[in-house]
Order: C-alpha cells, then sequence, then structure tokens
C-alpha cells in the first residue's frame, strides 16, 4: 500500500436544478519548469460532473459534463511555470433537470 497516498472521497448529489461545487484548499507545487500528473476518479453515471485546476491567472484545466458509467480514473498534466502561484482544484456537479444526479 502506497503510505503517500489519499484517500480522500468527495460525494455531492442533487435532486434539484442548480449547481454545486466544493473548492480545495490553495496549495503550491514546487518546482519551476516541471510537469505534474494530477489523477482523479469520477463516478456519475448521469453526467453533469466538473473539475477545474485554477491558478491565480486562471483555468489549467476545465473539464466539464463529465459522464462515466463506474468509477473513471481521468490523469492531467499540468506544466508549471513558476513557484509562486497557488493552485485550487474545483469539482462541480451541475444538475439542470429536476432528475437526481450524483458524483
Amino acid at each position: 500500500m502506497d503510505e503517500d497516498a489519499n484517500n480522500n472521497v468527495l460525494m455531492m448529489g442533487s435532486r434539484f436544478k442548480g449547481l454545486q461545487s466544493y473548492t480545495s484548499a490553495s496549495f503550491g507545487l514546487t518546482t519551476a519548469d516541471s510537469y505534474y500528473a494530477i489523477s482523479f476518479f469520477v463516478n456519475a453515471k448521469n453526467g453533469g460532473a466538473g473539475v477545474k485546476i485554477a491558478n491565480t491567472n486562471g483555468y489549467l484545466v476545465d473539464m466539464s459534463d463529465i459522464k462515466t458509467s463506474g468509477w473513471t480514473k481521468f490523469t492531467t498534466y499540468v506544466k508549471i511555470n513558476s513557484t509562486e502561484t497557488d493552485y485550487t482544484i474545483i469539482f462541480s456537479l451541475n444538475n439542470d433537470s429536476n432528475d437526481a444526479k450524483y458524483a
């Protein structure tokens, strides 16, 4: 078992129209001119899930209306030009109907 792994879970759900989101605490990436791999799993069979990775200059990754048929691993790579910027990860669930959606 990887002792450095984080096994945190964030679950979101809604039976009503609207947008829910969760923004992580800000974090720094410490090596300039490097690539970082950021991985996460999504289970959103009804769609509507979204993931963004942002810094003070805007969005580096913007994935929306993710639909999966079970737990699916996504990995994205982020190139860091400077260590002076804080980063956040934003998870969201957009329900555009009154049908139940969960992620």
